[in-house]
Order: structure tokens, then C-alpha cells, then sequence
């Protein structure tokens, strides 16, 4: 994780180049200058799309339901701010 706007300041100045997975905000605007600079790999939220990755999360939310089911706390609740971010009710830099 890095600061953004230093991030920005550091590819401008031809200082490196990087490739980035969130933005913010999110989703970036599609005039944004970084998705043309040729120091800069935009992924539309492709970093965690592993097999892997894609079987923790399923692992972790099987676990959780059954969890809930036995009548404990899951590991990964959801909250109040979850469902609110989902209903795109809240800004997620908040």
C-alpha cells in the first residue's frame, strides 16, 4: 500500500513506473492520465482474481456461514458500513 497522490507525483516525474490495482476514487475516471502513461499498468481489480485466492475466499465464507449456523461469531462479520458500502450508500474513503 502507498499514498496515492505520492505514487502519482513520483511516475509524473519519470521517477518509476508501477502497476496499480485500487484507486481512489474508485473506479477511476476513464480520462484519467494514468491510464495512458506508459509507466503505469492499470489492472481492473485483477490482483487477487487467483485460484487461490478465489478458494481462501470461498473457504473463509463456508466457514463462516457454518459458524453462524452453530450459533458463533464468524471471523469475517459483515457490518453495518459493509452493507452500506455495498448500497453504494457511503464513501469508501470515509
Amino acid at each position: 500500500m502507498v499514498e496515492q497522490q505520492a505514487l502519482w507525483e513520483r511516475i509524473e516525474a519519470g521517477e518509476i513506473a508501477a502497476a496499480v490495482d485500487v484507486f481512489a476514487p474508485e473506479p477511476p475516471p476513464e480520462d484519467a492520465w494514468f491510464r495512458r502513461h506508459p509507466n503505469v499498468l492499470a489492472t481492473p481489480h485483477i490482483a487477487g482474481g487467483t485460484e487461490f485466492c478465489h478458494r481462501r475466499c470461498l473457504t473463509d465464507a463456508c466457514k463462516d456461514a457454518i459458524a453462524v449456523l452453530n450459533g458463533e461469531t464468524p471471523r469475517f462479520p459483515a457490518t453495518k458500513r459493509d452493507a452500506l458500502l455495498y448500497e453504494g450508500k457511503l464513501n469508501p474513503v470515509a
